[in-house]
């Protein structure tokens, strides 16, 4: 008599297309179910919504809240009690601190960063080596 055995290996590891196109290993996050790259660091106390993502090398510790469509990646940084909402997106080496806001479809690139109770909204695009600190409104809403 003669056995044959099969041998299947299942993999519990991931990937997810993000929508910058990159579809890399990525896991849904603990606290809030949204999808983080594999390689990117977020605290457990980071709540990533459903439908937001962390992608490539960013990093978020604190109270940080992503929530709707909101989209971090390359080597993006927020720390602290920050909020992203809307379809707001941070990118590049973008920094967030403090109690800071980003929502709509605001975007932070290349070296920005605010700090401090700054909120950026609407449709508003910073980039370059745009540093905010203090109390600002950041807008094209009337």
């Amino acid at each position: 008599m003669t056995f044959t055995l099969s041998v299947v290996y299942f993999s519990m590891h991931k990937t997810h297309t993000f929508r910058n196109g990159l579809e890399v290993p990525a896991h849904q996050h603990a606290n809030g179910g949204g999808w983080v790259a594999d390689t990117a660091t977020v605290e457990n106390s980071v709540y990533v919504g459903p439908n937001a993502e962390i992608s490539e090398y960013a990093s978020i510790w604190g109270k940080v809240r992503l929530l709707d469509f909101a989209e971090v990646e390359g080597l993006a940084t927020i720390r602290g009690n920050a909020t992203i909402s809307g379809c707001a997106k941070m990118q590049d080496e973008s920094a967030m601190t403090g109690n800071t806001r980003l929502w709509g479809n605001a975007k932070l690139t290349e070296y920005v960063a605010i700090s401090g109770s700054v909120t950026v909204c609407g449709n508003v695009i910073l980039d370059g080596t745009v540093k905010l600190c203090g109390k600002f409104l950041v807008s094209d809403l009337v």
